[in-house]
């Protein structure tokens, strides 16, 4: 989404109207593709451009920064999502949060590699819990809440802790 984007890129220097603007141009010359759909506009790279880039970011020693920024910001957009799973509308928790499984697969591969922020992982995980069970990925899930216990220490609050015990036995 465009607020995704805002987030991941350098606010300092982006605006939205000038990141639209750059995104609206992309779209253009058929290097990003936009879906559009009732619940908004997403923006996403073939695979093969997403490879290109990802070269261009590790040229530019920037790779690390943008993982850290896409999954702080993923972590901070599931935040609420059990809340909301709980007293919103079906439809509307499906449209805000059931698109976002490649991107939270990315930032979880990301915070838990050698060169990522486990805690970081390890908050996301407790946050998408149910996410898991709507995106129908329960084995995939108990991996990924394993993995995340594993990786709980004495900075880890409690809550988060107590989010994925329950995600876990869920």
């Amino acid at each position: 989404t465009l607020e995704a984007a805002l987030r991941v890129v350098d606010e300092r220097t982006t605006k939205d109207a000038t990141l639209l603007d750059l995104l609206t141009r992309l779209v253009a010359r058929s290097l990003v593709i936009a879906d559009v759909t009732d619940a908004g506009t997403r923006y996403r790279l073939l695979d093969t451009r997403r490879t290109y880039c990802m070269e261009k970011l590790d040229v530019a020693r920037e790779r690390q920064l943008v993982s850290r920024r896409h999954a702080c910001y993923f972590r901070d957009h599931f935040e609420h999502a059990f809340a909301e799973w709980l007293q919103g509308s079906e439809a509307h928790w499906n449209a805000v949060y059931l698109a976002e499984r490649d991107n939270v697969h990315a930032a979880l591969d990301w915070a838990f590699s050698p060169q990522g922020d486990a805690e970081i992982g390890i908050t996301l995980t407790a946050y998408s819990g149910p996410a898991w069970l709507m995106w129908s990925l329960r084995r995939e899930g108990r991996a990924r809440f394993e993995l995340a216990l594993a990786r709980c220490g004495s900075r880890t609050p409690l809550k988060v802790r107590a989010d994925l015990w329950l995600w876990f036995g869920v």
